[in-house]
């Protein structure tokens, strides 16, 4: 990955690394039920009312895991909410875009978050 992030700090200029990519944590990955004899350790399931930490989704209410996360400098993009509302109108948000989506790993998925950088 850290190509990826040399490519998209190049295409801004930026020289100190401000746009880098992260892995999100193995507690927010998706768990899976297993048969007994395949000897997974266990966890508790609730029902969605239950505010538990774990609970049961059908397959096609959940979108693909995320396996990256690009954290994004707000001077660079101010939302990601909607056009309008960004300072420069999602310009520099599509060409980060379009760079993951030509350069990532294939059947890798990732997501965008911003940061306020100091």
């Amino acid at each position: 990955m850290a190509k990826l992030e040399k490519a998209l700090n190049q295409i801004f200029y930026l020289t100190e690394e401000q746009i880098y990519i992260t892995t999100p944590d193995d507690a927010n990955r998706n768990k899976y039920l297993h048969f007994g004899r395949e000897s997974q350790p266990p966890f508790s399931m609730y029902l969605a009312s239950e505010n538990g930490k774990a609970y049961l989704v059908h397959e096609y209410e959940v979108s693909a895991p995320i396996n990256f996360i690009v954290m994004v400098p707000t001077f660079l993009c101010t939302s990601l909410e909607s056009k309008d509302a960004d300072k420069y109108g999602w310009k520099h948000l599509n060409s980060i875009r379009n760079l993951l989506n030509i350069y990532k790993p294939a059947g890798r998925t990732f997501s965008i978050n911003l940061y306020d950088y100091e």
